[in-house]
């Protein structure tokens, strides 16, 4: 049985490439409307010989992570670490039927919705009859994801191919990856889609020459990022509003995105989390530059952020999920920033310097 549902996994993500080259043909419509307007260079570094979108056998290599070519006898299976439950819970290792999941998922309530919703559309996609009690998978709802190289469990991410665990400074096992939760990280492409096709895009030229962060304060808690080498005290959203809020104004603007107070492993400081710069994504394209900073998991914002005419601005990701975040090229798809973001300010002058001799 366990055989069948790795085998059946595997199956599922090779029909959902189907699916997400229709998210691609977006991005690429977004891309076509503003060709016009986005910073211009006759370097060859920006040909395809340093990049080339991975093949639909590649990306379900990526998906299937550890699990690609794997199978494991029912002696192997750690069943003790699966969770067999009647309502819904989070960051778990849940063992579902797709009757159960269709059940659960009403009009109103975003937990389903957010998760089941998506994981049933992949299981449709495998031509699977969803409507079968019995079909049943392994899945890890909200932002954790299965460490277990015993469980063939599926979730949003997992820890990227950078990321190293603190006590072997070895890579973590990398576990199926379904694509989860897309409304919340893939709906902002078609707002950005939308301002574009409006004429609402601030043209390069007219951008302020300084770098922006909005967003919230997470990446503290109960995440498990304390598990990675090199890991920062409260999580790096915290620690750059801390080092850089109203620090280097004419270089740097970071901020939360509401006011908020954050109590959780005592990492609080009301003289930041209580001030409000709402700033909407509008506003934010009329700088040059947008730093991306992972929460609990991955940085939601990066997949809208990768189709502006700006350039972005992040270190290595630390976690990984459908949108390949590790597989992205620095100094390519992305401007390389210290894991700490100490030199922050100092890439941000380089790069700036850097355009301005070559134009």
């Amino acid at each position: 049985m366990y055989l069948f549902w790795v085998v059946s996994l595997l199956f599922i993500l090779i029909k959902q490439m189907f699916e997400f080259d229709k998210f691609l043909k977006g991005i690429t419509l977004v891309q076509e409307l503003q060709d016009d307007d986005l910073p211009q260079t006759n370097s060859t570094y920006y040909g395809e010989e340093l990049f080339s979108f991975p093949t639909r056998e590649a990306r379900v290599r990526y998906y299937m992570g550890d699990w690609y070519n794997k199978t494991l006898n029912s002696r192997e299976i750690d069943c003790v670490a699966i969770k067999k439950v009647d309502t819904l819970i989070s960051d778990v290792n849940v063992l579902m039927s797709t009757g159960w999941v269709r059940r659960q998922i009403k009009p109103g309530l975003w937990l389903p919705h957010a998760y089941l919703k998506y994981a049933m559309e992949v299981v449709r996609g495998s031509g699977e009859d969803i409507e079968r009690d019995f079909n049943r998978f392994i899945m890890v709802i909200g932002d954790k994801h299965c460490r277990n190289n015993r469980l063939p469990s599926a979730s949003k991410t997992r820890y990227s191919r950078f990321a190293l665990d603190k006590d072997t400074g070895t890579p973590f096992f990398r576990p199926i990856i379904w694509p989860l939760n897309l409304g919340r990280h893939y709906e902002p492409v078609d707002e950005y889609k939308a301002l574009v096709q409006s004429g609402s895009v601030t043209k390069w030229e007219d951008k302020k020459p300084i770098l922006i962060w909005r967003g919230g304060a997470t990446g503290v808690g109960y995440h498990e990022k304390h598990l990675l080498q090199n890991h920062t005290h409260c999580g790096l959203r915290i620690h750059a509003v801390r080092k850089y809020f109203r620090a280097d104004q004419d270089v740097v603007d970071v901020a939360y995105q509401h006011p908020m107070k954050v109590t959780r492993g005592g990492c609080v400081d009301t003289n930041y989390h209580f001030r409000d710069t709402h700033t909407t994504m509008e506003e934010q394209l009329k700088f040059k530059y947008i730093l991306s900073i992972e929460g609990n998991d991955v940085a939601s914002g990066l997949k809208w952020q990768m189709a502006l005419n700006s350039f972005v601005f992040m270190p290595r990701p630390m976690v990984a999920s459908f949108f390949m975040e590790d597989l992205l090229v620095p100094f390519l798809h992305y401007v390389l920033v210290n894991n700490d973001l100490s030199n922050l300010v100092e890439m941000v002058e380089m790069v700036e310097w850097a355009w301005e001799v070559s134009t």
